[in-house]
């Protein structure tokens, strides 16, 4: 492990967390509730165009339709949902073609992402407006993924063995060794400090990982071992598990 510092790692954070000048733009547009101008900026950018298509087939809404035209979809979405897509597709582009550490495809990614994005929206639909900044989650969620790939590639073979081998998870390793959780990533993107935490922020985080475990767990993502990444087995009370099934039924 020595190659892997502490500072190699936020290095590696930050390039995946940084966002480039058209997010900014669209980002604008959002903001105003102009979704019109935001799907413009987007809709002559080839590699969008496949991202966006192939995130909205998958989310299942009750309106037959196949997202060609990313303003009429954007509008099928509303912002919130749009939104999240957006800054999912801009974590995307830093996703490394083939996973070597992972059982991962790029398809796979983006169909349990595209799960994630639609069920949290539908968890958050079922509070006030004021927890619609936690919409995120869903997004910088990929983010977590991306970085432990690119961290863990530079070892692959010892560490999934100790992985595969124990309770052990690719977090809990770079916890003990450098002091870093994968969770820091988002709170650190969301401008949130671990020991500041408000209770909303308590709240949602935990029911953000009830929702990570639930989905892991189902057989079509089962095989990804989100849980041997992001340690989401959370000892979740039956009135939460319920809840979050309800919302995602919904």
């Amino acid at each position: 492990f020595s190659m892997l510092s502490r500072e190699l790692i936020e290095k590696n954070v930050n390039i995946v967390l940084q966002m480039p000048s058209l997010f900014d733009k669209v980002e604008q547009c959002l903001t105003t509730g102009d979704l019109v101008a935001a799907s413009a900026i987007l809709e002559n950018t080839a590699s969008f165009r496949v991202y966006f298509e192939s995130v909205f087939k998958r989310i299942k809404l009750e309106i037959p339709y196949d997202g060609k035209d990313i303003t009429v979809a954007a509008n099928m979405l509303g912002i919130d949902l749009f939104r999240s897509i957006v800054l999912s597709y801009f974590i995307f582009l830093k996703s490394p073609k083939t996973y070597r550490v992972f059982n991962l495809k790029i398809i796979d990614l983006i169909e349990f992402n595209s799960k994630i994005l639609s069920d949290w929206v539908r968890i958050i639909n079922t509070f006030d407006d004021k927890f619609r900044v936690y919409l995120p989650f869903a997004s910088y969620s990929l983010a977590c993924l991306i970085i432990c790939e690119k961290l863990f590639s530079m070892y692959p073979y010892p560490v999934s063995d100790i992985v595969l081998y124990s309770d052990v998870s690719y977090n809990k390793i770079l916890q003990k060794r450098y002091g870093f959780s994968l969770w820091e990533i988002v709170l650190k993107a969301m401008n949130m400090e671990q020991n500041s935490l408000s209770e909303d922020d308590r709240k949602m985080l935990y029911y953000f990982k009830i929702l990570l475990s639930y989905e892991a767990s189902r057989p079509e993502f089962y095989e990804f071992g989100i849980d041997k990444i992001l340690d989401v087995s959370v000892h979740a009370d039956m009135q939460s598990i319920i809840f979050i099934k309800k919302a995602i039924q919904k």
